[in-house]
């Protein structure tokens, strides 16, 4: 009986994606997936909040799978549960939730943005939302109405709750009422507030941030005509605070006791002195303040401008890729080796046309944007280099110089928040984006074609940096240089960077040489007709990842991914093929 009950209530959730075709095995097909999709992202439970909707997303866990215990998942033990996930996972699973439930509304967009740091990294756990409620006496107020006071509801009240510990509270403590659920949380949510919970968890991936752009444009496609209101009158977008700096250059590019430069241990994990100052909890949400303790807030134009102006600062030396600069490569966690080899990723500077295209689309050149004073200083300094005929490897040493002194004045907090004009914003995201196709254009003829997913950026010649006579020994444990010359190359051909590429090139032209290249090519599995991953590795070294180790066609290696298959069909079809 009760797994006839379960399966009755799976099924009354997957009625909001029910589709009759001349395939039931595609309807079903269509189900499983959204059941699926749903364990990772998790499934929205709207709240009447005071005004606006607030969302709670039930089943979550981390990559969706009870299983594989080595996730590490954490899964709330009470009823309307909610688990950990990854960001990339939650962003990625929750990109349709306003399309299927319009009631969604921008909580996605808001909560995801808000995670994305001044310095344009964000928290890689999501732990889910938590409520509380500020006025006390509406505390005992609330369990006077509802619990007939019940000391035990007062305290739950009185600190952070979530629809699941309420629920769990009166069931613990046997205590009878005469309401249902959902006339508790109507009664109790229009006087809490929510709070988005994460921590900074394993590290700084580059292709995080490339998915908030999705929640945006389907609320946009939902919501049109809310979308300036969004953009510009909103000012309630946080910058996400964790307890680790990106170490500058001096301190994470190593020479190897082969000889060999590498850049390896890049980040400062619990950077103490900042905990301490800042009296941080390493394992919740902080957010980026004032000197003075206030919360620095923007609107999601702002958001969106301080992420697309970290990300340029993150050029490589070939003036194509965006830097795994912070030890993490992007979703293929498999290449894992990359970093370590000033690796970079074409898809990344793909997702930045995008954002900066949709930034200019937007702009309104009446309006004015509220920045931390430092950043202003950032842009300028970017917006003068990339303004100069510099060379590739001038272009990066300045990029980086600019970026860890902005890194350095804003690690604690900010001095104070100035106002810059849109029309100011407008020219700087004009040099930007033609800097961003100036970079695409030279990955697209450097890759005959194809657009490169994966580069190696190899340091050909650098100087050792000496201190006190000695040379400076960096986070990892090895002595440091200063690279003065590189060299690059592309890994052999992946299906991502052409997949996102689709979806902005402009010329028809070069869109159909590309699909039709990559249909000859060992991207394309010609016995099984299906698309791979990648080309074959053969020729690389296992130092690009524990990709490379694999077996092909496991996991990473070589693989018919059908997710790949998918993003690269979906590319096809934007790109009007």
């Amino acid at each position: 009986k009760k797994r006839e009950e379960a399966y009755n209530v799976i099924e009354d959730i997957l009625t909001e994606v029910d589709s009759t075709t001349n395939f039931p095995i595609f309807d079903d097909y269509i189900k499983q997936n959204f059941l699926d999709n749903l364990l990772r992202g998790g499934y929205p439970l709207v709240l009447k909040g005071n005004g606006e909707n607030l969302v709670y997303h039930l089943f979550s866990r981390r990559h969706g799978d009870l299983e594989r215990d080595y996730n590490y998942f954490s899964l709330a033990p009470e009823f309307y549960s909610q688990g950990n996930g990854s960001f990339r996972d939650v962003c990625q699973n929750r990109r349709n939730d306003v399309l299927l439930n319009p009631q969604v509304g921008d909580f996605n967009m808001k909560m995801f943005a808000s995670f994305i740091q001044a310095d344009g990294y964000n928290p890689m756990s999501i732990d889910g939302s938590s409520f509380e409620i500020d006025d006390k006496e509406k505390c005992v107020e609330l369990a006077k109405e509802l619990f007939n006071g019940e000391q035990v509801m007062i305290d739950l009240l009185c600190h952070k709750f979530t629809p699941g510990s309420i629920i769990n509270t009166l069931a613990n403590n046997h205590i009878e009422v005469e309401f249902s659920d959902e006339e508790i949380f109507d009664t109790i949510f229009k006087h809490a507030k929510q709070n988005y919970e994460a921590h900074f968890g394993e590290g700084y991936w580059i292709d995080h941030w490339t998915y908030i752009l999705d929640l945006v444009e389907n609320f946009q496609a939902v919501y049109p005509d809310r979308m300036k209101d969004k953009l510009y009158n909103e000012k309630t977008y946080k910058y996400f605070n964790g307890p680790i700096t990106v170490l500058p250059r001096d301190e994470k590019i190593c020479i190897t006791n082969g000889g060999q430069i590498r850049r390896y241990g890049s980040l400062m994990h619990n950077d103490d002195e900042k905990v301490k100052l800042l009296n941080m909890n390493v394992f919740a949400a902080d957010w980026f303040k004032l000197e003075n303790g206030e919360v620095v807030k923007a609107n999601l134009f702002g958001k969106l401008f301080v992420l697309a102006a970290n990300k340029i600062t993150h050029l490589d030396p070939s003036g194509m890729g965006l830097e795994m600069e912070a030890d993490k490569p992007g979703w293929n966690d498999a290449m894992n080796g990359l970093p370590g080899l000033f690796g970079s990723g074409v898809s990344e500077t793909i997702e930045l046309h995008r954002v900066i295209s949709y930034l200019l689309k937007n702009i309104d050149k009446s309006q004015s944007l509220s920045l931390p004073v430092e950043f202003v200083t950032l842009i300028n300094s970017v917006k003068e280099v990339l303004l100069e005929e510099l060379s590739d490897y001038d272009v990066w040493d300045r990029l980086n110089n600019a970026k860890e002194k902005y890194r350095e004045d804003i690690r604690f907090f900010t001095s104070r928040v100035v106002d810059i004009p849109l029309s100011e914003v407008e020219d700087i995201l004009k040099v930007y984006l033609d800097k961003v196709e100036e970079a695409l254009a030279k990955a697209y003829d450097f890759g005959n074609g194809i657009y490169p997913t994966y580069l190696i950026n190899n340091v050909t010649k650098y100087e050792a940096i000496i201190e006190h006579g000695e040379a400076k020994i960096g986070r990892y444990g090895l002595p440091t240089a200063k690279p003065l010359e590189f060299s690059v190359r592309a890994l052999p051909n992946y299906l991502e960077a052409p997949a996102r590429a689709l979806k902005v090139m402009s010329s028809m032209e070069e869109k159909k040489n590309m699909f039709d290249q990559i249909k000859e090519s060992n991207i394309y599995d010609h016995e099984l007709k299906f698309y791979k991953t990648s080309e074959f590795l053969d020729d690389e070294s296992n130092e690009i990842g524990r990709g490379r180790s694999f077996t092909k066609g496991w996991q990473e290696r070589e693989s018919n991914f059908l997710h790949m298959s998918y993003k690269y069909l979906v590319g096809v079809l934007k790109a009007g093929l």
